[in-house]
């Protein structure tokens, strides 16, 4: 699967999802994304990660809490 570009702040999202995955074995919550980049709506996270799915950066896991995983090929 080709990925599209991700917009900037997406990039920034993104590496702050795998560093915070390489520290803890896990994915943050949305709420701790937010938190990180002082971001008050949920809604604005929820976004991003829509976006990053879509262009193929980020695969949804079903049935799971933290039901995001990093494509990194």
């Amino acid at each position: 699967m080709t990925k599209i570009p991700m917009t900037k702040k997406q990039v920034e999202i993104f590496k702050f999802m795998k560093s915070y995955f390489e520290e803890n074995g896990e994915m943050p919550l949305q709420w701790e994304i937010a938190d990180h980049f002082n971001i008050v709506a949920i809604s604005t996270i929820q976004f991003h990660i829509k976006g990053m799915v879509e262009r193929g950066w980020l695969k949804k896991l079903a049935g799971r809490k933290r039901a995001l995983a990093l494509v990194l090929d």
